[in-house]
């Protein structure tokens, strides 16, 4: 069993217990910081901002970064009633495909006046199975499959961030700064 601690005893362990938390503070402080970084990143994953441009035209889309499909096929998944931006007018994609990269990777847009609006070939956009894609950031080149009603290559650049994510992510730094000074 243990023994009581009695007068000088007691202030000397209570020393000790105010000494432990005080060095161990940074790292929780430290721990705390990592963990909101990942879940903050997690946070950036909310939404995808797909920018594809040929030199001539710009095609901008937000989609959900774990898109639910509309309708998965054997090599590909789609995406119904997609707005979008050509060349700043908001329009609305009848249908959006992701082929794998079995299919040649890339990504083909239909709005409902033209099928299709793009048909580009290039790396698998997305990560994961069919059913329950995300969809990756980064740049990547894609190549006019040539029946496109918009011909050319195109670059095609995901991204992720958001503004208030990055802002928590900043606030959540500054308190570590500030905490250790």
């Amino acid at each position: 069993m243990g023994r009581l601690l009695w007068g000088n005893q007691w202030r000397v362990c209570h020393a000790r217990v105010k000494l432990t938390a005080v060095r161990f503070l940074p790292k929780l402080a430290l721990a705390i910081s990592i963990w909101l970084a990942v879940s903050v990143t997690a946070a950036w994953a909310d939404t995808v901002h797909l920018t594809l441009t040929n030199g001539d035209q710009t095609i901008d889309l937000s989609l959900p970064a774990n898109p639910t499909p509309d309708f998965v096929g054997p090599y590909f998944f789609t995406l119904n009633d997609v707005p979008f931006t050509l060349d700043g007018t908001t329009q609305l994609a009848r249908i959006v495909n992701f082929f794998d990269g079995t299919s040649g990777g890339g990504i083909g847009i239909c709005d409902y006046t033209n099928c299709p609006l793009v048909d580009l070939l290039g790396p698998q956009l997305f990560s994961g199975p069919l059913d329950s894609p995300t969809l990756l950031s980064g740049s990547y080149m894609l190549t006019d499959a040539g029946d496109s009603f918009i011909p050319g290559d195109f670059e095609t650049v995901a991204s992720v961030p958001e503004p208030a994510s990055l802002v928590l992510l900043a606030a959540g730094a500054l308190g570590v700064a500030r905490r250790r000074k």
